[in-house]
């Protein structure tokens, strides 16, 4: 059973040490607390009884011009045990939705290893980015990466659903009375834990 919700300030320090146990490109805790106090709708992290397990952040970019303001997704992670059930989507799902609807931008980009070929099915077939270009040796190891770009359109909000694993099968469960709280958390009925061996909360 996890919880997807907006990072708050205290919350960082474990969203540190998600990003250094998945990731190459770490950054020290003041990275993430700059983050938290300039851009504080545009983190969010998954929360299990094991801690935070994933997060995506992101800032606004030229956002003293209105005009050329746009989002940059800076930092997206999720644990290995806790990969492949949609809570990366969903991080960035929210994230994106936050850049459009509370800071207004059109537009947002991102980098991706070029060998990193399952975030980029992610970015491109399920959330819509673009290839713009290839930066040659963008990472500190030398890698190449991915430049990619998308439009933002108006939010029309998400339709959650639970995926719940019964006995090793899938089953989808719309849930119409899900509530979206004001911390940015979700809160709906509750799944018996005999039967649920674990479930996704994604957005579609």
């Amino acid at each position: 059973m996890f919880c997807i919700r907006r990072a708050e300030c205290g919350d960082f320090p474990a969203i540190q040490r998600c990003n250094l146990a998945c990731l190459p490109e770490n950054y020290p805790l003041k990275y993430f607390l700059q983050h938290a106090l300039k851009w504080p709708q545009l983190t969010y992290l998954c929360e299990t009884m094991d801690g935070v397990v994933g997060y995506a952040m992101g800032k606004l970019d030229d956002e003293e011009d209105p005009v050329k303001a746009h989002g940059h997704i800076t930092s997206v992670a999720v644990r290995r045990d806790w990969r492949g059930l949609g809570i990366a989507e969903a991080l960035m799902q929210q994230v994106l939705g936050e850049m459009r609807s509370t800071y207004g931008v059109t537009s947002c980009k991102l980098n991706v290893r070029v060998s990193n070929a399952g975030a980029q099915r992610l970015y491109k077939d399920r959330l819509g980015f673009t290839v713009e270009k290839v930066d040659r040796v963008y990472f500190q190891d030398h890698e190449d990466s991915q430049f990619l770009t998308c439009e933002l359109p108006l939010s029309k909000g998400l339709r959650p659903i639970i995926a719940c694993f019964l006995n090793a099968a899938e089953t989808e469960v719309l849930v119409d009375d899900l509530v979206l709280n004001p911390e940015g958390s979700y809160s709906g009925p509750e799944v018996d834990a005999e039967q649920l061996g674990r479930y996704t909360l994604e957005g579609v």
